[in-house]
């Protein structure tokens, strides 16, 4: 492809179009030193000299105005655009404020086209990420969802598989804008959709989880502090992943270039160097430490360069534990892990390494001495010995043809080959690493398809540039030049889309800085190669040779204060580089002493790192034999062409491929969130070629719009056209006739305007704007006039009527003062008057005070001496009323007496039912004899203390004051006699009481033991029974051996002959039976000798007994049971027959068995044929188990019904997966033949008599009581109106057969309507754009939400379901399970999809939405709550995010409203999402406020900080079934099913 070549900064002059494009207040760009751009408003236009104010209120005039100077705003939008390309004016200030915008929202992922932003949020956002996130974007078209890194490797993955063409991820930024984090994400996302091919044991590691382990071994070894970045690549990355003919990983590739070696020996505070360094001085065990003679990190003179040994929250110990896991999962055996890290101890020990001056000699130098034991560690671990390390280090030899010629090197030349060896060692070591890790994951040599993934440094531009930004700018060149290349090719690729007519479009290329560079000969590379050769060359020579070689090419320059320094011309700007390290850098030697020190170590890692080919050596030593002439100890080799060779197997291999790109911006230097530096962005935009990217686009049509976005933002120029039918694509044609355009392209989605063409529109929808505002406005005034004069009238009026109010005021007070002074006067001459009469009042009410004073002191007298009496009444009654109270308290003390006596009456009355033997009355005699002398003991003690009371009476007869009192206690005492004696006569009354009870338990023991005689004799006779039954069974038994040999006689007559069987049959399972009940008689036996009152129920179990083995041994017996397949037991016939009576007997089984299986085969004709329904209930279900149920197959231990029955459905189900009826006919009958089993089969019984023949026992035992003890117990009606069947193996298989069919069928059924509905569902989400179908009388309903044809087809989809549900008649029980799962899938769908897609978070496809949801609630209602069930509940989460999609004024809604009363269900993640994603395009109302929206950010924080929180915003659908298998079988027994009902079939 030719580029075209027009030059770069030539600036176009100022366009008539442009100029007539603004007006005054067009809203433009202004710009400026600090803030890149700011928002302009025109004030005025003089000629081509503007003045504009901007967004800070000042004022500034441009001169010579052009597009380029003032460039137009945008319409505004919140939150920005998703993709740039949509952009009205694709400029730069536009692009870099919609990134400004969108960073503020969190939406860190903007799309260019196919170029996809990414910008650095520097805080974790797990909600963007996951495998909730991947399920998201797989199998969705780039930009169908919202911008997102997994949209880009999709992309990939879905080209590559689709054009069967290698693809390739090309991701570059700056230091820190997190190149390393996306290229993880892309390869994990990779991992996830390509998975591993080969079948691995658990302990392997797969392909991809090897690539993702290897990312932390290259970080450790490749990685280091910068200023700008705390974990910055120091080399690029090339990761290749293989995929085999399966879309499936086979294998991977890892290629690097260009690492920072000097970083190794030489960093600036607070930088540091590679982390191995640091993660092995800090986290290496101690014999560890011990092996590799490691010292703190201060110590190191490479490590103490910086003050910097820590970064942040990443401690180095377990970032080394996280590197030792690492390179153990891609295949490094604990030997070749020491190995590595004894060599990042061996560069640690050379930098401590130091030499001085020789005193003697300056031109040699010698070791210091504090460095001896650095050198003998560093020597001991190279494996080599100390002095051959010194002198490798301080000496170089040459060789002549003499001989070899060994100089002494200074100190400076000494220090710099310790270096040299340091860098050479960790360089090899890196090469090392990169080819184990290659070697471990394997690559695939037949796979032809594959994904790379390249992350490269970013274009870089510091105050002091070296080699290592000269290098890694022409790799940006290199990509640059291939990136507009590819740009151009999708610009074109647009054009051909769209079937649009365009011509070839011109660019800026850049080749011509290329060759400047790396053109051979006479390029930079080639000149600064040359000037290495020369031993004594500088920095200076170099730049001068540049000067004279490059002083007329365009990109070339030289600063004017500096003589070794130059300036190039990059695509990103001018950079200058400092030319003193370039030579010394460029060379790639590798020292003869130092390498043959190395090759000769002891240890073999360390000779292997430095080992050639020996077949290239070979060659070197031939071509070297027959010269005569020195050989220098430096095998020169330039980094340059080394590096120029590695960016041509890139660029190839980037050819080959379909690639996509990712451009990481940093946002501040910080490296704090929230932080947007817009001149730190803009200038990440250029150097990433966005901005070169854009500018390929404004080349051919740089304003492109879809149809019905420019006529929504132009359709007012003529309204018109919306009342002519017209599609979008003729309405857009119109409008652009309207303003005279001419060049425009219209596609077949969307429209192509020239440059200026969409500022010419916009100045067209100002004026009209303008015109309608004026004329707006002319109204508004005539109305405010209007409003006036009728103010200023009302005034006047209102003036009038004051002065009017004035002068009556003034008449009514004249009138208010007169009638005060007439009632001052009244009411002078009535206080007069008054005053009189109180004069005469006071002196009667003196008079009566005094008459009054001497009748109250003669009540007063009266009053005292009716108290004096009333107290003397008072002593009196209180003394009578003692006496009633002790009078009292003597009653209470008798009744408690009484109490207490009917208490010992309960007792005793207790004990006397407990009391059942005669030695227990006996003891309770004596215990009650022995209380008698206890009592009659304390009464005599009572007595004698009642005689020494009279005896002190008598002495005391003196003391009057004690008498009273010494007369009470006797009284008392009396008392308290009396009720002993009481007391003691109850207790002879109770003592003879129970000596009657004691005889009468005499008597009934005697009873009981006469009772005991008789059951006795009564067991006896049982006994005497049970031999009659013994001799009747010998008896019958003889009857039996008559009856064979009868048998041995009548050979030819058959029925004879199966009758006798059946006789024999019977009676030996008979037999069985009586030697059973003789079991249980014996034990019944021994239990009644154990027990005196077992003899009612003994006897009664030896008459059911008798009775049992009566009708065992009767002649009327029934026959033996016949199972479904006719197979009789081994004892129907008797060896000792005949061959002919075997034959006959094996014939008629025949017959029986095809007779049974054509029976079979008709009652499977019955079932898979038969949909008619009886009452809701399925016939031929039915018919099947009264079938099964008379052929008795659910009690037959072998059958075949069972089988042939699963397997029939088994297989029309298996050809019927997508066939909805067919499913929902067979779930019908599953669930009604597990409903029938339910009511008529019953768990094998374990109480009882058992019979003595052999259970299930095993697996199948434990089965069948597994299945039976989880199912509910049976209904009583079916008890009693049914008589229930014992189930044997085989049936219990079929059930568990039948439940697994009702599951899988409702899988099906549910998840075929989840296919059906899903499409549509993907519309529903988004409101039709579609305006050709209004009319002018509908001019209100044009911009209100309409319910489209997708949300009819949802709820016809619904309805049809349902319908078919009733039609066959499938339990609401399951019609409500399924309907809430299918509502839960909608209710999934739909959320998720309104969170990925920001075009559906608007305003107006919330009302769409909401509208929807609406007409599904009312189709609910209708539906009724029997069949569809709380449904409505699953549909909370997308009801409220479009009910909050809807509201007003969320602004002022605080957070505590939207989470507890708005949206209470929905989560801060999922809140967070629709607010910055929210946009109003009916109202141009904003989101909620910043502080809301902080709130937000900062719970997330929190929530991702925990360690059980769930960081994602989407919804997980449910893929089990919604029932267990108890409620299937509950909710199926509802189904009153009554088989008499249901005629038999013909065949029984």
């Amino acid at each position: 492809m030719s580029t075209g070549g027009k030059e770069e900064g030539a600036s176009p002059a100022p366009s008539a179009s442009s100029l007539l494009a603004l007006t005054v207040g067009s809203e433009v760009w202004v710009e400026e030193e600090d803030a890149a751009w700011l928002k302009a408003t025109v004030m005025k236009i003089d000629g081509t000299t503007v003045t504009v104010e901007d967004e800070n209120g000042k004022e500034r005039t441009v001169e010579d105005v052009t597009e380029d100077k003032l460039p137009l705003q945008n319409p505004r939008g919140k939150g920005g655009v998703d993709d740039m390309t949509q952009l009205s004016y694709l400029n730069e200030p536009g692009v870099l404020h919609n990134l400004k915008d969108r960073y503020s929202l969190d939406s860190i992922y903007t799309y260019t086209g196919s170029i996809l932003i990414a910008v650095n949020p520097f805080y974790p956002v797990p909600h963007l990420y996951g495998e909730h996130m991947m399920y998201s974007y797989r199998d969705r078209m780039l930009g169908e969802l919202s911008p997102h890194v997994y949209a880009i490797a999709e992309e990939a993955f879905r080209q590559m598989s689709q054009y069967n063409q290698s693809q390739s991820v090309l991701i570059s930024g700056e230091s820190g804008a997190g190149k390393t984090e996306t290229s993880k994400l892309i390869m994990n996302y990779l991992a996830f959709v390509g998975g591993h091919s080969k079948e691995t044991k658990t302990s392997e590691k797969t392909v991809e989880q090897q690539v993702l382990e290897s990312n932390p071994i290259l970080e450790a070894f490749g990685n280091a502090k910068t200023v700008r970045n705390n974990n910055s690549s120091r080399f690029g990355k090339y990761m290749e992943i293989q995929f085999d003919s399966k879309l499936r990983i086979s294998g991977a590739a890892i290629r690097t270039y260009l690492l920072e070696r000097s970083r190794v020996v030489f960093i600036n505070d607070p930088e540091r160097t590679f982390h191995s360094f640091y993660q092995l001085v800090f986290g290496a065990n101690d014999s560890e430490r011990e092996a590799f003679k490691l010292k703190p990190a201060e110590e190191y003179k490479y490590l103490a360069q910086s003050t910097c040994f820590e970064i942040g929250d990443v401690p180095n110990k377990e970032s080394y534990k996280r590197t030792r896991e690492a390179m153990s999962v891609v295949g490094m055996s604990e030997e070749e892990q020491l190995c590595v890290f004894r060599v990042v101890a061996i560069v640690l020990h050379l930098g401590n390494v130091v030499f001085v001056p020789d005193s003697e000699d300056d031109e040699k130098c010698v070791l210091a001495e504090d460095s001896l034991e650095s050198l003998q560690s560093a020597a001991e671990l190279l494996g080599t010995q100390s002095d051959l390390l010194t002198k490798a280090l301080s000496t170089r030899t040459r060789k002549t043809f003499d001989g070899e010629i060994v100089s002494p090197l200074n100190a400076a030349a000494a220090t710099h080959s310790r270096d040299s060896l340091s860098k050479t060692i960790y360089s090899k070591l890196f090469d090392w690493i990169v080819e184990k890790i290659n070697a471990s994951i394997g690559q695939d040599e037949n796979s032809k398809l594959t994904i790379g993934v390249l992350d490269i440094y970013g274009f870089e531009q510091f105050k002091r540039n070296d080699f290592e930004q000269f290098c890694i700018n022409l790799a940006n060149e290199k990509l640059q030049q291939h990136f507009n290349q590819q740009i151009f090719k999708k610009e074109q690729e647009e054009y051909k889309k769209e079937e649009i007519e365009w011509t070839y479009i011109e660019f800026v290329d850049n080749q011509d800085i290329l060759d400047l560079i790396e053109k051979k000969p006479g390029g930079m590379i080639d000149l600064l190669d040359e000037q290495c050769q020369f031993p004594k060359a500088t920095s200076s020579d170099f730049a001068q040779k540049l000067y004279n070689s490059f002083t007329e090419n365009s990109r070339f320059s030289k600063p004017k204060l500096s003589r070794s320094a130059f300036t190039l011309n990059h695509y990103a700007g001018e950079v200058t580089y400092e030319t003193d390290n370039f030579l010394e850098k460029n060379k790639d030697y590798v020292i003869a002493e130092h390498k043959n020190m190395l090759v000769s170590s002891e240890y073999e890692f360390v000779s292997t790192l430095f080992k050639e080919n020996e077949e290239e050596e070979k060659k070197k030593e031939e071509a070297s034999k027959g010269r005569r002439k020195s050989v220098s100890a430096f095998k020169f080799a330039s980094l340059g062409n080394t590096f120029k060779g590695q960016l041509k197997v890139l660029m190839t291999a980037l050819t080959q491929t379909e690639p996509h790109y990712v451009r990481c911006i940093k946002p501040n230097t910080v490296n704090k969130p929230g932080i947007f530096e817009p001149v730190n962005v803009l200038h990440q935009l250029r150097c990433g070629g966005v901005l070169e990217a854009i500018r390929i686009s404004c080349a051919g049509y740089p304003s492109r719009s879809n149809f019905y976005d420019f006529v929504e933002r132009f359709g007012l120029l003529d309204p018109s056209l919306y009342d002519q039918g017209l599609d979008e694509s003729q309405m857009c044609e119109k409008l652009l006739s309207l303003a005279s355009l001419e060049g425009h392209q219209i596609g077949k989605t969307k429209i192509f305007l020239k440059g200026g063409q969409m500022a010419m529109m916009d100045k067209l929808r100002t004026e009209k704007m303008n015109q309608a505002a004026t004329m707006i406005a002319r109204h508004m005034m005539t109305f405010v006039a209007k409003k006036n004069f009728k103010k200023k009238k009302d005034a006047i009026v209102t003036i009038q009527s004051g002065a009017r109010s004035m002068f009556a005021r003034k008449l009514f007070n004249q009138k208010r003062n007169k009638r005060a002074a007439t009632k001052i006067q009244s009411a002078y001459r009535g206080h007069k008057a008054f005053a009189a009469y109180n004069k005469q009042k006071h002196a009667a009410v003196r008079i009566q005070s005094a008459f009054r004073a001497v009748k109250a002191r003669r009540y007063a007298n009266e009053l005292q001496k009716g108290r004096s009496a009333l107290a003397i009444q008072s002593k009196w009654r209180g003394s009578k009323e003692r006496r009633k109270f002790t009078k009292y308290k003597k009653s209470v003390t008798k009744i408690q007496g009484l109490w207490r006596a009917k208490k010992a009456k309960q007792a005793l009355r207790q004990l006397r039912l407990e009391a059942r033997q005669a030695a227990s009355l006996l003891k309770d005699k004596k215990a009650l004899e022995t209380k008698m002398k206890d009592i009659e003991q304390v009464v005599e003690n009572l007595q004698e203390q009642k005689t020494e009371l009279r005896a002190q009476l008598k002495k005391s007869k003196t003391q009057l004051a004690e008498y009273a009192e010494i007369e009470e206690k006797l009284a008392s005492a009396d008392l308290e006699i009396a009720d002993l004696k009481t007391v003691v006569e109850e207790g002879k009354k109770k003592n003879e009481a129970l000596q009657l009870e004691l005889s009468e338990l005499k008597e009934a023991l005697k009873t009981s033991q006469i009772t005991s005689t008789s059951l006795e004799s009564e067991c006896a006779q049982a006994k005497e029974q049970i031999e009659e039954l013994k001799s009747e069974l010998s008896a019958k038994i003889a009857e039996l051996d008559d009856a064979n040999k009868e048998n041995e006689t009548m050979a030819k007559d058959s029925a004879i002959l199966s009758e006798k069987d059946q006789k024999i049959e019977a009676l030996s399972s008979r037999l069985s039976e009586v030697e059973a009940l003789n079991d249980a008689l014996n034990s019944k036996l021994e239990e009644v000798e154990k027990t005196p009152n077992g003899k009612s129920t003994f006897m009664a179990g030896v008459r059911r007994m008798s009775n049992g083995v009566q009708m065992a041994f009767s002649n009327e017996s029934t026959p033996a049971t016949v199972t479904p397949e006719g197979k009789w037991s081994d004892q129907s016939v008797d060896s000792n027959a005949p061959d002919q009576q075997r034959e006959l007997e094996v014939r008629k089984h025949k017959l029986m068995a095809e007779k049974q299986g054509a029976k079979q085969n008709k009652l499977l004709e019955i079932l898979l044929t038969n949909k008619d329904f009886h009452d809701g209930v399925s016939v031929g279900a039915c018919t099947t188990f009264k079938c099964l149920l008379q052929w008795n197959a659910f009690q037959a231990e072998r059958t075949t019904i069972f089988d042939k029955i699963i397997q029939s459905v088994g297989s029309i189900l298996e050809e019927n997966q997508d066939n909805n009826d067919v499913l929902a006919h067979w779930l019908t009958n599953s669930v009604t033949l597990l409903a029938l089993f339910r009511r008529h089969v019953r768990p094998p019984s374990e109480s009882g008599i058992q019979r003595r023949s052999r259970a299930p026992s095993g697996l199948f035992a434990f089965k069948s009581s597994m299945l039976f003890s989880r199912s509910p117990a049976p209904d009583a009606s079916a008890q009693s109106s049914q008589k229930q069947v014992e189930a044997k193996y085989p049936a219990l298989l079929f059930k568990q057969q039948l439940d697994a069919f009702v599951q899988k069928i409702f899988s099906l059924l549910r998840d075929n309507i989840k296919k059906e509905i899903a499409p549509t569902l993907n519309h529903c989400i988004h409101a039709p754009r579609g305006r050709a179908s209004s009319t002018a009388g509908d001019k209100k309903g044009r911009g209100g939400p309409v319910l489209s044809s997708h949300w009819t087809s949802v709820i016809n989809i619904m309805q049809s379901l349902l319908q078919l549900m009733k039609d066959t008649h499938v339990p609401k029980f399951l019609v409500r399970k399924l309907f809430k799962q299918i509502f839960a899938f909608v209710n999934v769908q739909l959320f998720n999809q309104l969170l990925l897609r920001r075009e559906c978070c608007s305003f107006s496809n919330g009302e769409y939405v909401k509208t929807g949801l609406a007409e599904l609630e009312n189709w609910i209602h209708v539906s009724k709550a029997e069949f569809v069930g709380p449904a409505l509940e699953e549909l909370k989460q997308i009801r409220q995010a479009v009910s909050f999609l809807v509201i007003h004024q969320k602004p002022k809604k605080s957070l505590e409203e939207i989470t507890n009363d708005l949206c209470p269900i929905l989560s801060v993640q999922q809140l967070y999402r629709i607010s910055t994603m929210y946009w109003d395009d009916k109202y141009g109302t904003e989101t909620v406020s910043g502080e809301v929206l902080s709130r937000m950010k900062r719970m997330m924080v929190e929530d991702s900080n925990s360690s059980n929180s769930n960081t994602s915003f989407l919804l997980d659908d449910d893929p089990s079934v919604p029932f267990s298998w108890d409620q299937l079988t509950v909710d199926a027994v509802e189904m009153k099913v009554q088989l008499d009902a249901f005629p038999s079939p013909d065949f029984l």
